[in-house]
């Protein structure tokens, strides 16, 4: 019939609903994940650069949210119109059944059918002629009996879909009001944007000349990450090919492309591969030898493959740096606490490493690098997207 067609339709819109439903507790955590860091960050009381770099991904977080949202009041508006639709071909049918079984029931209260049939079958003038009117009134019979029980099944599948318009109806309402709230927060956080960033622009100063130290600082890091790679080069110290991964990664680290996981559990990216423009500054570009990952307090870091260690460099500057080597690839995690490896250890993925600093500023900061032999390769093109 046609109203079971219709519940097929509602159940693949009930999916699409689902799909969103997830999606949207995702960016709930994410945003609730951004917002535990941005408290940590605003400790100092001081606006910077790290708190600006996580308000933006919180942004762009809530934007998609809100995306979300508009999207799954739509799939549930549209599951709320095939509801009233089902609901009206439902009763036109409900209502058609109850017609004829009223016709029925005037017919046979009319003809007194009982004493009807009795004398039906006996006036039959052959033994085939009264089998074929005993069939006959088992027909008519069953015929009553099947609309009792269409219409019963029916009017059971009026009230299920009737239920279900109502819990629509709130569903649609509640994400309405949720939709609403998150605008209200999002122009909370561009106001927020806008306030840092008059603030961090009062003290361009003090901004170069930490953009200009932080550069100096991945130039050193750089150097010394090259010097080490090409004494690695230079005493051909390829690795063997190593077993399968914990993820199932390639044993050929380039056929990991897109596959590695993250060297945490959970982070934001706030800062991206290669030259980019500052935040604050017009016209100054920073350079960025890889990516950099903001997380809470105490991040562990892990391996992201198989590998063994080269070197671990320490600075005041980027604290632990450790350069891991995955054949004619490396691997480096900077501003590393608590290292709990050592150079020349074969690790395996998966293993920890250490734990991201936090400096002073209550940033806690990872800068993760991937490297082919001397040429630097952007980290994010690398890593499993999330």
């Amino acid at each position: 019939m046609c109203f079971i067609a219709c519940l097929s339709f509602g159940q693949l819109l009930a999916q699409g609903v689902e799909e969103l439903e997830e999606k949207k507790l995702k960016l709930e955590s994410e945003i609730e994940y951004n917002s535990r860091i941005l408290s940590e960050v605003r400790e100092e009381k001081k606006e910077s650069l790290g708190e600006l770099s996580v308000l933006k991904e919180q942004l762009k977080k809530r934007e998609t949210l809100i995306s979300t949202l508009s999207e799954e009041v739509e799939e549930i508006t549209e599951n709320i119109n095939q509801i009233e639709t089902d609901i009206d071909s439902i009763k036109i049918v409900q209502t058609d059944l109850r017609e004829q079984y009223a016709k029925m029931i005037r017919h046979a209260y009319k003809s007194n059918t009982n004493y009807n049939s009795l004398l039906f079958l006996l006036s039959a003038e052959s033994f085939n002629d009264a089998y074929k009117r005993m069939k006959y009134i088992k027909y008519y019979n069953d015929d009553k009996k099947r609309k009792v029980e269409s219409l019963t099944e029916i009017t059971d599948t009026l009230k299920i879909k009737i239920n279900d318009l109502e819990k629509g109806k709130e569903e649609q309402q509640i994400l309405i009001d949720e939709k609403t709230d998150e605008v209200d927060k999002l122009d909370e956080e561009k106001k927020k944007i806008d306030d840092v960033v008059s603030k961090l622009k009062k003290r361009e100063n003090e901004l170069k000349r930490a953009n200009e130290k932080k550069q100096s600082t991945i130039r050193q890091l750089e150097s010394e990450i090259r010097s080490i790679i090409n004494q690695a080069i230079a005493k051909d110290e390829s690795l063997p090919e190593p077993p399968p991964a914990k993820v199932k990664l390639s044993s050929n680290f380039k056929n990991n492309k897109g596959k590695l996981p993250w060297p945490v559990q959970r982070g934001v990216i706030t800062g991206k591969f290669g030259e980019q423009p500052h935040p604050v500054l017009k016209g100054i570009k920073t350079q960025n030898d890889g990516i950099e990952i903001t997380a809470t307090k105490g991040t562990t870091v892990y391996a992201v493959a198989d590998g063994k260690v080269s070197q671990i460099i320490f600075s005041p500057a980027f604290q632990s740096a450790i350069i891991v080597q995955h054949g004619n690839y490396f691997t480096v995690y900077s501003n590393v606490k608590n290292v709990s490896i050592q150079k020349g250890q074969s690790i395996k993925q998966g293993d920890k490493i250490g734990a991201i600093h936090t400096n002073t500023k209550g940033k806690t900061e990872l800068s993760f690098q991937v490297w082919k032999k001397t040429n630097k390769l952007d980290p994010q093109r690398w890593i499993v997207k999330r």
